[in-house]
């Protein structure tokens, strides 16, 4: 099932690199139960989105699959329907 997660409003700047791996083991046990899929994730600023990047490296090596981030949720949203 695929999925969008729009963090473009998230205040990144406390987040630390195991934020990220914990926001990571939770995408991989959310994933185990909706089955694979893409997975788009919405960042909106360069610290936000540097982080997802991160985080979609991480998800893909937890879970596999076609994790990707994009600057805005039409963009997520084409790319999921396609």
């Amino acid at each position: 099932m695929p999925r969008c997660y729009d963090i473009s409003d998230l205040d990144a700047g406390s987040l630390t690199v195991n934020d990220i791996r914990l926001i990571s083991g939770f995408a991989a046990k959310y994933r185990q139960q909706t089955g694979a899929g893409r997975i788009a994730i919405v960042a909106g600023g360069d610290l936000v989105y540097g982080l997802s990047r991160m985080l979609s490296i991480h998800i893909s090596e937890l879970v596999g699959g076609e994790p990707e981030v994009f600057r805005s949720r039409d963009e997520a949203l084409v790319w999921l329907s396609a």
